[in-house]
């Protein structure tokens, strides 16, 4: 078996030694003064998370699909900005996410409008 001091290799003999004299750098001694008391976890009345959500437009078979409308608001809002437009696309498509507004006027754009 090989022994190693401070990455040095010894001898047994010399790591015994070494181990003997060794003395702990510890500036405070520690010591218990009673016992440990442990906190119980505290058991609450568990309440249900209940999401809101606002009712969103569906598509049927009598109305333009959402990209048709899309189409039409992009064009008679030709002269505003482009988050203005994402922004009623937004509103009036049915409470979509910001990037699919955008996708959806981007495809509006493709489209020749």
């Amino acid at each position: 078996m090989k022994y190693f001091v401070n990455d040095v290799e010894v001898t047994e003999i010399e790591y015994n030694r070494i181990m003997r004299e060794h003395e702990l750098d510890v500036p405070v001694k520690f010591t218990m003064q009673g016992e440990i008391k442990y906190n119980e976890p505290k058991i609450t009345n568990q309440r249900k998370v209940v999401k809101i959500t606002t009712p969103v437009a569906k598509y049927t078979a009598g109305k333009k699909s959402k990209i048709d409308q899309a189409i039409e608001m992009v064009a008679s809002m030709k002269g505003s900005s482009k988050e203005q437009i994402v922004a009623t696309l937004m509103i009036n498509l049915g409470n979509i996410t910001k990037g699919n507004a955008t996708i959806y006027y981007t495809k509006a754009l493709a489209k020749g409008v």
